[in-house]
């Protein structure tokens, strides 16, 4: 089955995390970790460098000398995967919005939109009750973005995440306890009595910049003139339209749905206000006189080009071939002049703590060069142990005020997923 209609990032990540997440792929390590391969890859628009002994070495986890003339285990596993997704599909995800198809003789899978007119043909009456998102984590993906709770990472609209501007404190419970020194950590950074807003990924964006193939200033952003940029600089009036159709859509990806889960559970605790927003949604004012929270890469969420001047770590972005970086613009001994990131491999995060362009609040950057990195920003800066490690390479003490400052994480991806993250470098401002 194909489909005409191109879908998001957000879209096929939310695709991808249900999958991942269901009782079906639960007991294999193996498929989950082929799909997973495969997913990254095509989402990432490098569906043209899969083949099965990258799969085999890269998901799979056999040795650079394997040989798929002599080991058939990826065609096995693509067997099973395929057989694996028929059956998510049949019963525990049935209804889900959007499917992943393995065609047969091909290791690229396929994102394909559910048939519209299902839920046109149930009957009419009184609306259903909504399903317990504990007893039910298959449906999560159908649901409205209204707010986050502890054990409720995200609820999306069309299997994505259309973030709206919720008061946390009001829709979280408090019992959780947050450790001393994250939550110390985060006090200092905005208990100042100004509103905080989390500016949530654009990851449209990302799309949207690949058929233009170069980032859009913030300005451009800001002012919403992605038609015309569009209109000037996509010649296919197809590839015109479905460009403009995915920069009118609104999504975040799941790893920024966690990170608000996290600190809006910390902030609740702690009685701080969080507003979640939209990068479409802030304004320039807002981030000039309050606290803001910014996630995501600088080509999935613009409002990075405030900070980017200030920094040491700098972002770049390659269009050919598409890579990734953060320059170091003053190596200090033992550091490297830039930090690449290698797709299956590693990836750095920025993280940042800087006054707003007023400075009359805070900003906290987590910014990764990708997704995974961004999430093990999202992870170490809510981590006791972790923010104690920062705070040393700071060469704080115990009752030190923290200073501005930003850091850099690198992460390490093993089959597709993060299997560890570390501190490489600080810089005190």
């Amino acid at each position: 089955m194909g489909s005409s209609v191109m879908l998001g990032i957000g879209e096929k990540r939310e695709a991808l995390e249900l999958a991942l997440r269901s009782l079906a792929f639960s007991r294999s390590e193996q498929l989950r970790s082929f799909l997973r391969f495969v997913c990254e890859m095509e989402i990432a628009g490098r569906a043209s460098e899969i083949n099965e002994y990258r799969v085999g070495v890269e998901a799979l986890g056999r040795p650079a000398s394997y040989s798929t003339g002599e080991d058939s285990a990826v065609r096995r596993r693509a067997h099973a995967l395929r057989e694996k997704l028929e059956e998510l599909y049949s019963a525990e995800a049935a209804d889900c919005d959007v499917r992943i198809e393995l065609p047969k003789g091909s290791y690229v899978p396929r994102f394909v939109p559910a048939a519209p007119d299902r839920e046109a043909a149930e009957p009419m009456g009184e609306p259903a009750a909504a399903p317990a998102p504990v007893t039910t984590p298959r449906r999560w993906a159908r649901w409205p973005l209204v707010g986050f709770g502890l054990a409720l990472a995200a609820v999306m609209a069309s299997g994505a995440l259309w973030v709206k501007n919720q008061r946390l404190e009001t829709q979280l419970a408090v019992s959780y306890t947050p450790p001393v020194v994250v939550a110390e950590f985060w006090r200092e950074m905005v208990g100042n009595g100004r509103p905080t807003y989390m500016v949530l990924a654009d990851a449209n964006l990302t799309l949207f910049q690949n058929e233009i193939k170069r980032n859009l200033t913030l300005s451009e952003y800001e002012g919403h003139r992605m038609n015309r940029i569009a209109s000037e600089r996509i010649a296919d009036p197809r590839v015109r339209t479905m460009a403009e159709a995915v920069a009118a859509r609104r999504f975040t990806g799941v790893q920024d749905a966690s990170a608000a889960r996290k600190l809006g559970a910390l902030f609740a605790a702690e009685r701080l206000p969080l507003d979640i927003v939209s990068g479409r949604d802030i304004t320039i004012a807002q981030i000039a006189t309050s606290n803001a929270i910014l996630t995501g890469s600088r080509r999935s969420n613009p409002w990075l080009e405030l900070f980017e001047d200030s920094l040491n770590f700098q972002t770049v972005f390659e269009e050919a071939p598409r890579h990734a970086s953060f320059v170091n613009r003053k190596p200090l001994a033992g550091e490297d002049p830039a930090y690449h990131d290698d797709w299956t491999t590693v990836a750095y995060c920025r993280l940042a703590y800087l006054p707003n362009p007023r400075g009359t609040g805070s900003a906290v950057l987590i910014s990764g060069t990708m997704i995974a990195a961004t999430e093990s920003g999202g992870e170490f800066i809510t981590d006791e142990r972790r923010v104690t490690a920062l705070r040393n390479a700071l060469g704080l003490r115990p009752g030190d005020r923290l200073p501005y400052f930003e850091a850099l994480v690198r992460t390490r991806i093993v089959n597709a997923t993060v299997s560890s993250y570390e501190l490489v470098a600080v810089r005190r401002h």
